[in-house]
């Protein structure tokens, strides 16, 4: 037999001839005339060079070989069917779904511990691969299937990538709760800055989280780990996106002060390829997302 020419829509045929043992029922289970199941029972055997059947009254009676093929038949259609058959739904708790998510490290630092204690109690064989996005554009990584996420300020998009605004965000000023030169002007954590007194004071960046223009950064730090550190230990300044300020300043010992108004505030949205906005895993992970941020 030569496979390459095989009509595999032949064994749905050879399936229902072999339950039904009757050429007009199995017309009916395969949704065909019955002319049309008696063709094609004629091509099958050729193609396997076996009468297959018998007729024996108003019964067809399957040959050993015919019969030798029922169960490997039945088990590669029932293999096929599941293999084509959109999932309704995802098993967070069994499965074992990989995820790749692009983003700054300040999301990450933000996201991360929240979304890992959960993993850990509901989706215990789910694993994450978090990467840094390489520049402002998360386009690429998505449409090449390097990236199922990406966490990033909104932007112009394609037609193929769908999105999800998490939440707006302005800069706060984060710095030690003791800071001399804001305690000096009687500031207290929580307060609004001056303009002059933010232009005054020295700021560190971040590569992982850039400034928003305010003042003069005199050291830009390759983490966000060394930048926390620093801010510590010097009267240095930072100004982040402010779930990633307040997450420093309870996990370090910091403190967040306001900036004068107006300042601007950056959209945050989580972006996708749209092949996968009715995968449910994917839309499972957009919605534990959007529940953290």
């Amino acid at each position: 037999m030569d496979f390459a020419k095989f009509d595999l829509n032949l064994l749905r045929v050879l399936d229902a001839l072999l339950i039904t043992r009757s050429t007009t029922i199995a017309a009916q289970q395969v949704g065909l005339s019955q002319p049309a199941v008696s063709s094609a029972l004629g091509r099958l055997r050729q193609a396997l060079n076996d009468p297959l059947f018998l007729r024996e009254g108003r019964h067809l009676v399957p040959t050993d070989y015919a019969q030798s093929l029922a169960q490997p038949v039945r088990a590669i259609l029932a293999e096929a069917e599941a293999l084509l058959a959109r999932p309704t739904s995802f098993d967070s708790a069994r499965s074992e779904r990989h995820f790749h998510i692009l983003g700054a490290e300040f999301w990450g630092a933000h996201l991360l511990p929240e979304l890992m204690a959960y993993l850990a109690s509901e989706a215990p064989g789910v694993t994450l691969f978090c990467a840094t996005m390489p520049g402002a554009d998360p386009t690429e990584a998505l449409l090449l299937k390097r990236a199922d996420m990406a966490l990033c300020p909104m932007c112009d998009l394609p037609d193929w990538a769908a999105a999800q605004p998490l939440y707006r965000a302005g800069p706060m000023v984060l710095a030690r709760a003791d800071h001399p030169r804001l305690a000096a002007a009687g500031i207290a954590p929580g307060d609004t800055l001056s303009p002059d007194l933010v232009a005054e004071l020295p700021r560190a960046d971040c590569v992982a989280a850039p400034g928003n223009g305010h003042g003069r950064a005199v050291i830009t730090l390759p983490d966000l780990h060394t930048l926390a550190t620093l801010l510590g230990c010097t009267p240095l300044v930072s100004i982040l996106p402010r779930p990633l300020a307040e997450h420093l300043a309870a996990r370090q010992g910091l403190a967040v002060y306001a900036l004068p108004e107006p300042t601007p505030a950056t959209e945050v949205a989580m972006i996708w390829h749209v092949r996968s906005q009715n995968d449910p895993a994917h839309r499972w992970l957009r919605e534990r997302l959007a529940c953290i941020l």
